[in-house]
């Protein structure tokens, strides 16, 4: 057994975050894909330009003649007008003519348009011939992600790796024995999308149970649903708003309510290289714990976030920087003094995006935290009050059935060099992940 560490209090706490990011993550990496038009991932399909087409408009004549030009990074190779293939050689930028005929009342021009690696975009003109009302509603679009995964983690308990010889104090061993920690984890997520417009709604769920009977307290269940509303500054870049409320059980019983309010300025632009998007932001997170003794607390999150899609190899790099605020009051923590911590980190991950066939990615995070409430420490070397360097490695490998359904093997590697509570810990599994 380990002594000075409190097993308990430390768990919830780091369970509790954990639960938290995991939540978030999902509920946005779900609603910023299904937004976009299919294959325009970071702006990489081709686009589609015209002068003498609007977005809706009426005409006094049945017939029109227009132009348009279609640019992109690669080689457009197929575009179709109304589902009429048009004849063209390929290149990265494409101009063509049509002769359009128009009917009485509303007409839709629909152009297509796909490159060399796939990537399609799509455009519908309304056209509206005669005394006609072409007033019409933003279409609404929906999707649906799906995640299930099967893992071992061989520390859910996040226990004092073992055995740890500290100089003065003599050898540490976890509370749990090391050939008791490991076990299976089964995780079930879904979260549905709806969009019109520059308004975006989601609605999810997502539960993790733990095979043995010991650890059913550390089970999760987290329902989740918030509104995004965009708003553009310029061709190249937007202001975006979004609230999401979060209720997060542990084990079998209620742990808090999460409201979480997330303003960003996202920065979009294209060269012959590749897609880049980058985002600013602020996380406002109030937390309404469910115990007595937890007290209610909000936390403050800045990040920035830059992601790039390499066209040409089918790659995409993400990183990311976060700090998190040092007022009084606005630390993050679950609740108690002990738990209040400043932190600063980063990470990275590269991955192909591939629509079909093998897939890949791997990924390197690292946190620093400082609770400066927490003085009952194994050691002081890293400081008088407890440190914890996180750091993440993950990798997976996989097949992708198509664009929206694949299958991964996933490796993740934890480690916390902390003077209060270190650990090691592994999680391996499989993933299936979908969308319709």
């Amino acid at each position: 057994m380990r002594p000075a560490i409190e097993k308990g209090n430390t768990l919830k706490a780091m369970k509790a975050l954990g639960v938290s990011l995991l939540g978030m993550a999902l509920l946005f990496g779900a609603t910023g894909a299904r937004a976009q038009e299919p294959g325009d991932e970071g702006g990489a399909a081709p686009q589609i330009l015209t002068a003498d087409l609007a977005f809706r408009q009426k005409v006094e004549t049945d017939r029109l003649r227009v132009n348009f030009v279609i640019v992109d990074t690669d080689k457009v190779t197929e575009v179709r007008i109304n589902g009429i293939p048009q004849q063209f050689t390929p290149a990265d930028t494409v101009q063509i003519t049509a002769e359009l005929q128009f009917n009485p009342g509303r007409n839709t021009v629909t152009v297509e348009a796909v490159d060399e690696q796939g990537n399609k975009r799509v455009r519908k003109f309304l056209v509206g011939l005669g005394d006609v009302d072409i007033s019409a509603p933003t279409p609404i679009t929906w999707g649906l992600a799906l995640d299930v995964r099967y893992e071992l983690d061989d520390n859910p308990t996040n226990d004092l790796s073992s055995p740890i010889d500290i100089p003065e104090i003599g050898k540490l061993q976890g509370a749990v024995d090391d050939k008791e920690q490991p076990d299976y984890r089964t995780t079930l997520g879904a979260t549905l999308t709806i969009t019109r417009g520059a308004l975006s709604g989601f609605l999810g769920a997502r539960n993790a149970t733990y095979a043995k009977a010991a650890n059913e307290a550390l089970g999760t269940q987290i329902a989740f649903a918030g509104l995004t509303l965009s708003a553009a500054m310029s061709e190249t870049s937007l202001f975006r708003f979004g609230y999401t409320f979060m209720d997060i059980n542990v084990g079998t019983t209620d742990y808090s309510v999460n409201h979480v309010v997330s303003p960003a300025f996202v920065f979009s632009s294209k060269d012959d290289k590749g897609s880049y998007r980058k985002t600013l932001g602020l996380d406002v997170t109030a937390k309404d714990f469910a115990l007595k003794d937890q007290k209610d607390t909000t936390d403050v999150t800045l990040k920035w976030r830059a992601f790039a899609i390499d066209p040409e190899n089918q790659d995409s790099y993400r990183f990311q920087l976060q700090l998190g605020s040092s007022g009084e009051g606005q630390l993050n923590n679950e609740g108690k003094d002990a738990s209040l911590y400043n932190f600063a980190s980063m990470d990275f991950d590269w991955k192909n995006r591939w629509d079909r066939g093998f897939l890949f990615d791997i990924g390197f995070g690292f946190q620093y935290r400082n609770y400066p409430n927490e003085t009952n420490i194994l050691f002081d070397a890293l400081g008088k009050t407890r440190v914890d360097n996180l750091i993440r490695f993950s990798t997976a490998f996989g097949w992708g059935f198509g664009p929206d359904w694949a299958v991964r093997l996933n490796y993740d590697y934890l480690f916390d060099l902390s003077n209060k509570s270190p650990y090691v810990r592994t999680i391996a599994g499989v993933a299936l992940t979908g969308a319709f």
